[in-house]
């Protein structure tokens, strides 16, 4: 079945803007498939969010197309911002790609919400001018990657001045116990620069979270150019923060091959 495609190519707006307050605050909005694109919201006063900026909504993004947006500030294709309590939920084949923010999460930013990526998603060939340059989280006390039985997969997306090609995550005041956890997800192909200082091609975690994965995620060909590296076997591809490596399974688990400095 095709999806309806509401695009936004020429008006200097974003596509969809999503705002709930005070008792309205965790009332789920869902967009399922829908082709979402061309959004660049210059002339809104408010920079974050190309496709779809969701403020204090429990978002659900299903079987969707977002493709093509660009922000000044964050989340090239999706910004979602929300208390801790709310979560934001990415599915059913989804795909983010080719989406540009000057700040962080070329493809998606999210702040605070939990967040939960599953079932066949594709992030692509995003690019961010910071950090996550096809997923950027701060504050998340819980964010699952799942792959559900088919392949997530975050790929060929460019953090240019900061850490994360792929996925970024920052502590920002989560709470202790927080959890980065990994399922049958690949993440590959993606660089990260920063004259010589960057963390992590694929991924880098920073901040009091417990990074956990399975054996069937694989973390492979990502770059970056940190002077010297970090220690082995994290060395380019993935970067965790030294408080959480003691506790955490993924360097274990996962599968890290052909992972490099520029």
């Amino acid at each position: 079945m095709n999806r309806p495609v509401i695009q936004a190519f020429g008006l200097s707006e974003r596509v969809f803007d999503v705002l709930l307050q005070g008792a309205r605050v965790n009332d789920p909005v869902t967009f399922k498939r829908l082709e979402i694109r061309g959004g660049n919201p210059i002339t809104s006063g408010d920079l974050n969010g190309g496709g779809i900026k969701s403020v204090g909504a429990k978002l659900e993004v299903a079987d969707c197309i977002i493709a093509d947006c660009a922000v000044s500030g964050d989340g090239g294709g999706i910004f979602a911002s929300a208390p801790t309590a709310t979560s934001v939920t990415i599915s059913d084949n989804t795909k983010i790609e080719h989406n540009t923010a000057l700040g962080n999460g070329g493809g998606v930013a999210i702040s605070g919400a939990t967040l939960t990526i599953k079932s066949a998603v594709k992030i692509t060939g995003n690019e961010a001018g910071l950090g996550g340059g096809g997923l950027y989280v701060v504050g998340s006390n819980s964010i699952h990657l799942d792959g559900d039985g088919g392949l997530l997969s975050i790929d060929h997306n460019t953090a240019y001045d900061g850490d994360g090609g792929g996925v970024l995550v920052v502590n920002g005041g989560a709470a202790a116990g927080a959890i980065v956890d990994l399922r049958e997800t690949t993440i590959t192909s993606n660089i990260a620069y920063r004259d010589g200082l960057s963390h992590g091609g694929g991924i880098a975690v920073f901040g009091a979270y417990k990074v956990d994965s399975d054996t069937n995620t694989t973390i492979s060909n990502n770059g970056e150019d940190e002077l010297p590296p970090a220690t082995a076997p994290f060395a380019w591809g993935v970067y965790l923060d030294p408080a959480v490596l003691g506790t955490s399974t993924l360097p274990a688990n996962a599968v890290l091959v052909g992972n490099y400095r520029n």
